[in-house]
């Protein structure tokens, strides 16, 4: 059976809310115009060449907001004032 009168949980709206925040926050950041030490292992020379020379994304293949909550999450340090 179809429930017509059925709503979106508030947790789910929050976190709707929460991912387009840092969807867009991602947006307006400026790119590197380097490549990170954690790069010099990939394989694929191809997608280095990319990502050095900023290739746009194709569309719907960019970081969602869910993985961006979770990288969010796991990197807190970004946040922390500095000590000095």
């Amino acid at each position: 059976m179809l429930d017509f009168n059925s709503r979106p949980k508030i947790q789910d709206q929050i976190t709707s809310l929460i991912d387009g925040a840092l969807i867009r926050e991602r947006a307006g950041q400026r790119p590197r115009d380097y490549l990170g030490a954690s790069r010099l292992g990939v394989a694929c020379e191809r997608a280095l060449q990319y990502e050095y020379k900023h290739t746009p994304v194709d569309v719907g293949r960019d970081f969602s907001g869910r993985l961006l909550r979770i990288f969010e999450v796991v990197t807190p340090w970004r946040t922390w004032p500095s000590a000095g």
